[in-house]
């Protein structure tokens, strides 16, 4: 069965993550268009101009910087689902994840397969949360 392309937008994601999802996902994700931009504030001005189908985002520095500009970005962007990801998903961080409003938690570990798997989850409007 093919899947649809999609439009990732990384956001303060590592830079070994950038490069590993840049190589991998492409065999996995026809036509996958994948965007990074430094931090999370860069993300909405970022949004007004352009098109992305799942955000995915580092979760602890997300974190560091507050639920604020989380919660902005699902007011104004609400079909559009974000994907934190965690070194270490426990249930306090996938209850943090839903209540900022996070469509997806995943462990950074994951396979490539169901990383993918995931990312067509979450844009088909399903949660997904390792750790729970």
């Amino acid at each position: 069965m093919s899947r649809a392309p999609l439009q990732l937008l990384l956001v303060e994601v590592a830079p070994m993550w950038r490069a590993g999802l840049s190589a991998t996902l492409p065999d996995w994700i026809p036509q996958v268009q994948i965007q990074s931009l430094d931090s999370l504030a860069e993300t909405l001005p970022w949004l007004e101009h352009h098109n992305a189908d799942v955000l995915i985002l580092d979760w602890p520095l997300a974190r560091e910087r507050g639920h604020g500009l989380l919660r902005e970005l699902a007011h104004r962007h609400p079909r559009l689902p974000v994907v934190l990801l965690h070194h270490d998903p426990s249930p306090m961080h996938v209850h943090e994840a839903k209540r900022a409003g996070a469509a997806a938690l995943l462990n950074e570990r994951i396979t490539i397969a169901r990383l993918s798997g995931a990312l067509y989850q979450v844009h088909s409007g399903l949660s997904v949360f390792d750790g729970d």
